[in-house]
């Protein structure tokens, strides 16, 4: 282990060393001075020594979109000296060939900020705000670099094809430039979020924001910067939320989100109030809100941890008001069936009442599971059996929920090494069919926010379901470093730690200062979704659909899903790659495919 440790450390180095020589010390292209607009590939990490990249000249902003999504388009301003008084505006977006109008105000206008670096690399931009820095001022070994994200909601109803505006640049003492944008809309509509069809399952954490903002957790303001992360996960279509039953769990709580009553009798009432106010809040953003994860489990690693494990409850006496961390009682004995089985009554009720009986999870197994005695327990007294939720490295392709030894089973199985994605000369998988699957991808990249490629975030839901999952799931939004020498809370307590199985991404957004904030990866990531939910509309019609659509139809729509695949297999993961620049054709005609496909309406049911 300490040689592949060793051999990892200088793979990475050697990287890094080979991307610094690669971005050399920028500056301005022979004979051009002053502030420089372009356009960039939303795949390409720009970096603050991108300076040089203003000799490829002023072209199209390019977008390939679909209705009733959002899609991105980049351009880059920049200077061999500060500049200030930054201002992009764009204007309407108006149809080629016919009467459509996209508003301007359906384009929202994104500034990005320098802030990621990662060894010897020139730091990149990644945090995304909606007003521009005062001053953009020249970095260290760089230029003044400012890229600019222009996202587009297209309306559902907005009439296919090629849309031309344009956005005008102004910088304080430069005359006004206008930046080209070139729109191509398909005539396929985007389901809403809230009916995707892929999964999307991505943990939220209350501690971290109560502790990077020095709020009280559970207080008003808590919960204002909670609605900021809730409103972003929504558009991804969230599925997911963790609620930590116990105290101190890998998820960094320090109290449990349920508060333990003693009665003077001995016996315990429940506080609910945080539990209830949690899940208002999903349930206002996720209207599909597929799993509750209950967590009252610490899962381990490879082993399986003991019956006896240390594991508390948060309990305030209701005499006395006294707050303590209440170790539970040894699981699978009599003590602890009456000491749990109320409460999963409880839970159960409430979870009833708002249309989520069957959501109900309990987490957490890794690859190590639960004593057979525990299982069985569980098994027998929460109401309905033991549905498991589990996050470790092994792959499983179940296609149902698959039974645990003692009683229960996995219904949501989160993995991270899993076969490679599929051989492009074989039937590819069918994507269509695998959305009540068990399995939940995740790649493990270390240092994931600052090593992995922005490609990775625009394919990640696609590749999910190429290795034959439901979706995306064990990758983190808001787990911000919060934490001395630059750690974040995930594993924070070594008792209930699951050590190398933890997310690799631990946060897709950025700590604005009002709360989350969006940044260019996240923007990726939901673009990606968006690509995805296209893919199994095309697998659908091209495998059961077939002859309605006609052999040369069906073949040309099967060639872009095997192209996709092929893009995927040719990704690396160095941050830097450079965008692969055929991506955007790809895309184009897989939207195009499913405009073709959706025509057919509902898919004729697969041959036996």
């Amino acid at each position: 282990m300490r040689s592949r440790t060793l051999l990892l450390f200088i793979m990475v180095v050697a990287g890094a060393a080979l991307a610094s020589d690669v971005q050399k010390p920028a500056s301005a292209p022979a004979g051009a001075t002053g502030v420089q607009v372009w356009s960039e590939n939303t795949d390409n990490r720009i970096t603050v020594q991108d300076l040089k990249n203003a000799a490829q000249g002023l072209h199209s902003v390019k977008i390939i979109a679909a209705r009733n999504g959002s899609f991105c388009g980049q351009l880059v301003i920049g200077s061999d000296a500060p500049f200030k008084g930054v201002k992009v505006v764009p204007g309407a977006l108006k149809s080629v060939n016919g009467d459509g109008v996209i508003p301007a105000d359906k384009i929202t206008v994104l500034y990005a900020l320098p802030n990621v670096s990662f060894y010897a690399m020139p730091t990149w931009f990644d945090a995304l705000q909606p007003e521009p820095p005062a001053e953009v001022a020249v970095a260290k070994n760089g230029g003044a670099l400012l890229p600019v994200l222009l996202r587009v909601v297209v309306p559902h109803d907005a009439p296919p094809g090629d849309y031309r505006g344009e956005a005008a640049v102004n910088v304080a003492g430069n005359q006004a430039i206008k930046v080209p944008i070139e729109l191509n809309v398909a005539g396929w509509s985007l389901p809403d979020p809230k009916d995707y069809r892929s999964y999307t399952g991505v943990y939220q954490s209350p501690t971290t924001l109560a502790m990077k903002y020095n709020v009280k957790e559970w207080s008003e303001e808590h919960w204002k910067l909670m609605e900021k992360s809730f409103a972003l996960l929504a558009r991804a279509g969230n599925r997911l939320v963790n609620i930590t039953v116990v105290d101190k769990t890998q998820f960094g709580n320090e109290d449990g989100m349920i508060t333990w009553i003693r009665k003077p009798d001995g016996s315990y009432g429940y506080d609910f109030a945080v539990f209830d106010r949690y899940l208002d809040l999903a349930q206002k953003y996720f209207p599909s809100l597929e799993f509750v994860a209950l967590h009252i489990w610490h899962s381990g690693g490879w082993d399986t941890r003991k019956a006896d494990q240390e594991n508390t409850v948060t309990v305030v006496d209701q005499n006395t008001g006294a707050r303590q961390h209440l170790q539970v009682p040894l699981f699978a004995t009599e003590e602890s069936k009456n000491f749990w089985k109320p409460f999963f009554e409880a839970a159960r009720e409430r979870l009833a009442k708002r249309g989520l009986e069957k959501a109900m999870l309990i987490g957490i197994l890794s690859d190590g599971t639960a004593p057979k005695e525990v299982l069985a327990s569980l098994q027998e007294i929460i109401p309905g059996g033991a549905r498991w939720m589990r996050g470790l490295h092994s792959q499983r392709y179940d296609e149902k929920p698959y039974s645990l030894p003692g009683g229960g089973c996995v219904v949501l199985h989160e993995f991270c090494y899993g076969f490679g994605l599929p051989d492009p000369n074989k039937p590819l998988p069918a994507y269509w069919k695998q959305r009540t699957w068990p399995g939940a991808d995740y790649d493990r990249i270390s240092n994931h926010e600052r090593y992995a490629p922005m490609s990775w975030y625009r394919q990640t839901a696609m590749t999910a379901l190429m290795k034959r999952t439901r979706g995306v799931g064990r990758v983190c939004l808001d787990f911000w470093p919060v934490l001395p020498k630059g750690a974040d809370i995930y594993n924070r307590w070594p008792f209930s730690s699951c050590a190398q199985r933890e997310p690799s991404m631990k946060y897709l957004t950025w700590p604005a200062p009002d709360g989350a904030g969006t940044t260019l990866r996240y923007e990726a990531f939901c673009e990606g979704i968006q690509f995805a939910e296209a893919m199994i509309v095309v697998s659908q019609a091209v495998d059961t659909n077939a002859e309605a659509l006609g052999k040369e139809k069906a073949d040309a729509f099967h060639q872009v899903l095997v192209d996709l695949v092929q893009q995927a297999r040719s990704r690396t993961k160095g941050p830097l790659q450079p965008a692969d620049q055929g991506f955007q054709d790809v895309i184009k005609r897989l939207f195009d495919a499913a405009a073709e496909c959706a025509k057919l309406g509902p898919a004729k049911p697969a041959a036996k």
